[in-house]
């Protein structure tokens, strides 16, 4: 899963790691607000942002007390996440995602909506995620993540 797959919010298990400083690094749990309740620095709003985002933003927070820190932010636990699957599929419609220490991906929504249609294009897979500012539309080719095992294809 690359950073920028997957955006955080309330409810998901995250490990941070500040280089060479681990007692401002552990694992937190992104609060109702969205936010983080760090070391030091207090609270860090997160919700929205991909783990790069997060890691620039807590970086930015730690730069008040000190000199270019360098931050890492993983998902230990993701959230359940909402998702409405719809299109082609044999079971169309709302869905909570939540396979435990996994994030949610195409497949396992795929999957979780009784699979596909014979008429689904497997070429032409729009995923709509909410962001910050707007709405990401990825136009995904699973296709090529069942011909090739290009797991980037598996957003």
């Amino acid at each position: 899963m690359t950073d920028d797959a997957y955006t955080l919010g309330p409810g998901d298990r995250v490990r941070i790691d500040v280089f060479k400083l681990t007692q401002l690094s552990g694992e937190f749990q992104v609060l109702a607000d969205g936010s983080l309740n760090l070391p030091q620095v207090g609270s860090i709003p997160i919700t929205g942002m991909t783990l790069k985002e997060a890691a620039n933003a807590i970086s930015e927070g730690y730069s008040r007390i000190l000199k270019y820190p360098v931050v890492s932010v993983n998902v230990i636990t993701p959230r359940p996440v909402q998702a409405s699957i719809l299109g082609e599929v044999n079971r169309p419609g709302a869905y909570t995602l939540t396979e435990t220490g996994q994030i949610p991906t195409v497949a396992r929504a795929l999957r979780q909506a009784g699979g596909i249609t014979q008429m689904a294009d497997l070429r032409r897979v729009e995923v709509r995620r909410p962001r910050r500012f707007g709405e990401q539309v990825i136009k995904v080719n699973l296709w090529d993540f069942l011909q090739t095992g290009d797991f980037r294809q598996d957003v």
